[in-house]
């Protein structure tokens, strides 16, 4: 996501009757120099690159659950504090995220702790955020992913896609 800054400046017209010539020199004086002693801004540019979460095969008679880690990396052109949110992918939902082959879902989920208590998502629906500050080096994120055991799926590819937003 890029983000975007707007910077707005509104003058106005002074107009007085009496003495308006004067009035209009100290307007514009004070503007010139207010012009001229704003220091210069400087924005950040921020990326964030995705090795994804692979979980491999899933066997649907396993008692144990299915993990997988992946990493989100935040690159950024200077000092920079950030958030990374991420969407619900196509379930629409934070609580159960799914992966589909065709018809058939094959529920999963992403945290942001390895102990897996806490939902990566965009801070609603029981949801949590990670933020971050970068420095002079990209400053990676891991992602873990779960898949629930005793789901009983087809054969098939499985996938889903989540977007990931910077605020920063």
């Amino acid at each position: 996501m890029n983000s975007q800054y707007f910077l707005y400046f509104s003058l106005s017209k002074a107009y007085v009757v009496q003495n308006g010539l004067k009035i209009k020199r100290i307007f514009y004086s004070i503007m010139a120099f207010l012009l001229l002693y704003v220091p210069p801004l400087t924005f950040a540019d921020c990326n964030v690159t995705s090795s994804g979460v692979s979980f491999g095969s899933y066997d649907v008679f396993t008692a144990n659950d299915t993990e997988s880690t992946g990493e989100l990396i935040v690159t950024c052109s200077g000092e920079t504090a950030y958030t990374l949110r991420l969407d619900p992918g196509s379930s629409g939902s934070f609580s159960i995220r799914k992966m589909s082959n065709g018809t058939d879902f094959l529920t999963y989920n992403i945290y942001s702790d390895a102990a897996k208590n806490s939902v990566w998502g965009d801070g609603t629906g029981g949801s949590v955020t990670k933020s971050g500050q970068t420095r002079s080096n990209p400053e990676e994120h891991t992602l873990y992913g779960r898949i629930s055991a005793g789901q009983n799926v087809s054969v098939g590819n499985y996938s889903d896609t989540i977007i990931v937003t910077i605020v920063f």
